[in-house]
Order: C-alpha cells, then sequence, then structure tokens
C-alpha cells in the first residue's frame, strides 16, 4: 500500500504544468536537486521529448507529440534550477493553444475577435462623464485658489 498526498502524482511520475505568454509556451516539470546532466530535451517542429534521469538509477521520459502548434526548435531553450525544469517554446505563429498536444493535423489560428462598436451614450441618461481632464492645469488651477485664500487670511 503505497500512501499518496492529493495532488502529489505517484513516485514514478513527475508533475508538470504549462502555460502561454505572447509567441510562447513554457512548460515545467517539478523535480528537486536535478543537474543540466541529468536532463535531455530534444525540440522537433511539433514534437517536445524531455528525458530526466532520476537519482535511483531510473529515467522519466515524457514526449508531446504532436504539439497543438509547430514550435521553431532553434529559438526554443531549457533551464535546470534547484525545484524545476523550465522548458520555452517558442510558437511559429501567436496564437492561443487550445492544449499543449493536439492532433495530426496543422492547427488553424483562432480569428480574432472583432471588437463590438463603440456605445453611443443616451443623451437623455444625463451628463456624461469626461475622461480627458488636464491634471496639470487642475494643479495649478488649485495652488492658486489655495493662495488666494492664504492673502484673504493675512488682510
Amino acid at each position: 500500500y503505497q500512501r499518496r498526498v492529493h495532488g502529489e502524482p505517484p513516485k514514478d511520475k513527475i508533475r508538470f504544468e504549462h502555460y502561454q505568454s505572447g509567441g510562447f509556451v513554457y512548460v515545467t516539470f517539478f523535480v528537486k536537486g536535478r543537474q543540466n546532466s541529468d536532463v535531455e530535451v530534444n525540440f522537433k517542429s511539433r514534437t517536445l521529448e524531455v528525458i530526466i534521469k532520476l537519482g535511483d538509477g531510473k529515467e522519466h521520459q515524457h514526449t508531446f507529440n504532436p504539439l497543438y502548434g509547430p514550435i521553431e526548435p532553434t529559438q526554443c531553450s531549457y533551464s535546470v534550477g534547484p525545484n524545476k525544469i523550465e522548458i520555452k517554446l517558442k510558437k511559429v505563429q501567436d496564437f492561443q493553444w487550445k492544449s499543449l498536444e493536439g492532433n495530426d493535423q496543422q492547427p488553424t489560428p483562432a480569428p480574432a475577435p472583432t471588437p463590438a462598436p463603440a456605445a453611443v451614450p443616451d443623451k437623455s441618461s444625463g451628463p456624461v462623464p469626461r475622461h480627458n481632464r488636464d491634471w496639470e492645469r487642475l494643479a495649478q488651477e488649485i495652488s492658486k485658489k489655495k493662495k488666494k485664500k492664504k492673502k484673504k487670511k493675512k488682510i
């Protein structure tokens, strides 16, 4: 019987997560105490292969094939830290991937959402707030008013 804490992967599995930012996908494997020599990462156009040597002589291999979209292998990188391995994948096309892995068909970027037309203010609903203020001029006016009040108090 092997006791597991909720959310913790089995001993032979390594937990990983991914997220996207800009034209990149970041994949993080959470594993402690690994050195650069313990990690091998292979980048191909639609494939990411990660091999991590574990302390007990075993290897953990994880292959993402196919990736959701194509990557630029020469612009991908990875780093090994004390608690994790971070992999940075450069997307060929800058669009949001629905998942890390896809199918054999080439994905097509979803069309950019068209912005809703600007709302025309209804004049019957009252005044429309002004957002374009000259804050510098407003500060000068307040300063002048304060000076006038000080002069009146001296008289």
